[in-house]
């Protein structure tokens, strides 16, 4: 729904890929319909590479950045699902400077997670009592 109605606001709407034959790598591609995307080799939806080239951000000026988690802190900090794929993308630089937010729902707010030092934290933490503001300087 957060993507559809970006999209009907007219909205540029920038999704990841996972970069064929680069473990761990991802990229970023503009989504101009539903109808861009396709399973991607974990079976999620990410941008169709034949029809949506990736971007250099370069290009485009986000303001926020949706990242997704298996876990978070009220801090921010975040536990993803293994593969390092937004570990290096976020430490790549590519969004700094951006409003990091993280999704999803309130049983995955725990008081700690393991983490480590290179570990980029988000701003805000969306779930579906609210927002949580977090200091990521911390």
């Amino acid at each position: 729904l957060l993507i559809e109605n970006a999209l009907a606001e007219g909205k540029s709407v920038l999704l990841p890929r996972c970069i064929a034959g680069q473990k761990g790598c991802m990229e970023v591609a503009q989504c101009k319909d539903k109808t861009d995307l396709c399973p991607g080799p974990f079976g999620i939806l990410e941008p169709n590479p034949d029809t949506c080239p990736a971007v250099t951000m370069q290009h485009f000026d986000p303001e926020i950045a949706i990242i997704p988690g298996v876990a978070f802190t009220c801090d921010g900090l975040r536990l993803g699902y293994g593969g390092g794929y937004y570990d290096r993308f976020l430490a790549g630089g590519q969004l700094e400077h951006r409003l990091l937010v993280g999704f999803c729902t309130s049983f995955q707010i725990l008081e700690l997670i393991p983490h480590n030092q290179w570990d980029i934290k988000v701003d805000a933490v969306c779930t579906e009592n609210g927002l949580i503001s977090c200091d990521p300087k911390n």
